[in-house]
């Protein structure tokens, strides 16, 4: 399953309990990443295994962007269903960096893990 925009996709692979993020991700508001939330709590939800959010390709990702992630985390959070989640981030892309740390007082069922390659 994919989600394509003009410069983002975001795709669930089911062998690995995986969902990719690539491209430039800059939608306008909040609501605008409603479909990308809902599609990445689905998996979330229904699988017993981790899922994997592999952010390594994703180049950039605005304000908007990061609120909604922090949104998906609560509303994770606030199933009750204690799913862990995994993070997967490049130590090359600035925003990862310096954003996603702050992402684990949301979810106290987070990993964060940097790849080193890119």
């Amino acid at each position: 399953m994919k989600i394509n925009g003009e410069t983002y996709t975001v795709e669930y692979h089911k062998n690995d309990n995986r969902i990719a993020f690539s491209g430039n991700l800059r939608l306008q508001t909040i609501n605008s990443y409603e479909e990308i939330i809902n599609f990445t709590l689905r998996f979330a939800l229904e699988s017993n295994e981790p899922l994997i959010l592999d952010f390594t390709k994703l180049e950039i990702i605005n304000s908007s962007g990061i609120a909604s992630l922090g949104l998906f985390l609560v509303k994770l959070r606030d199933t009750e269903s204690e799913k862990k989640l995994v993070i997967h981030a490049s130590k090359y892309i600035q925003w990862q960096v310096s954003s996603l740390n702050d992402l684990r007082e949301l979810n106290d069922n987070l990993d964060i893990i940097y790849i080193v390659h890119h």
